[in-house]
């Protein structure tokens, strides 16, 4: 798939996530009449469309990974079959006979256009464009100039798939690093959370229970759903912007950040539904 389709389809899948978010959200708002209610199904529409977008973002994170941890081995391939003295598109054509994963498909199109006629930096480029990761289409590009300033060229392909390793070895040290970091905001909410629960079962909760004997218990009492709404959406504007903020350091993109909005606030509603009076 093209890089122009794959964001087609991206924002296809961000518009229909938009609009069942919005549809649950607009029913929350003009249908339900209950305040907490309406704020559990506005909280169930956001968490529906952040699970959409997240599972895509995920899934396509996962085929770019697949993608670029096979590359090396690729180079490495094609460079032991120049060294028996193929061609680079040789070489090529029998790389492609062997499991890359996702890699596997878009070298195959790159060979079939080459074998009818297309020239091997288009064929390359084409395929860079369809891996859609930039550790791709560098070895692509490092590939054509290559081909083009000729010399060793096994040895040079050697030399990229070492770079390409050290480069992914050095990404997912990291991943690892920031691992911890993913935890704060996780345990951080989770803190959050247990405290407003306590604070509204215990004290909010008895307050209500007393007799209205003066004028501010009176206002107490009629405050409780105030304060557990106001509690709730702290909780949930804490769950959206730690769960951006998780992504972004955990994978270096805010996108990927969505699935673990989804998930915080999940987590948000369903202590509130199951542990709150």
């Amino acid at each position: 798939m093209s890089q122009v389709r794959r964001r087609q389809l991206r924002l296809v899948m961000y518009g229909a996530a938009a609009a069942i978010g919005l549809s649950v959200i607009a029913y929350a708002v003009l249908v339900i009449r209950e305040p907490m209610m309406m704020d559990y199904w506005a909280t169930l529409g956001v968490v529906t469309s952040m699970m959409i977008t997240g599972a895509y973002e995920f899934f396509e994170a996962r085929r770019r990974k697949l993608i670029d941890s096979k590359l090396p081995d690729l180079l490495r391939d094609i460079a032991d079959a120049q060294r028996t003295g193929l061609t680079l598109v040789r070489a090529l054509e029998a790389a492609s006979k062997k499991d890359y994963g996702p890699l596997t498909k878009e070298l195959r199109k790159a060979v079939t256009q080459m074998s009818w006629g297309v020239p091997l930096e288009t064929a390359l480029r084409g395929f860079a464009d369809r891996a859609g990761t930039p550790m791709a289409r560098r070895a692509a590009l490092m590939i054509i100039e290559v081909s083009r300033s000729g010399g060793d060229v096994a040895r040079l392909l050697d030399a990229i798939a070492t770079f390409t390793r050290e480069f992914q070895e050095i990404e997912a040290e990291r991943a690892a690093s920031m691992r911890g970091y993913l935890g704060i905001v996780y345990i951080g909410l989770l803190v959050f959370i247990v405290a407003v629960v306590l604070l509204l079962n215990t004290f909010f909760a008895q307050m209500t229970e007393l007799q209205p004997t003066a004028s501010g218990l009176v206002q107490l009492q009629f405050s409780y759903l105030f304060y557990k709404r106001i509690f709730y959406h702290m909780a949930v504007v804490q769950a959206i912007f730690g769960g951006i903020i998780a992504g972004k350091l955990g994978e270096g993109s805010v996108v990927a950040g969505l699935k673990h909005v989804a998930f915080l606030a999940t987590i948000c509603l369903l202590a509130f539904v199951l542990f709150v009076v």
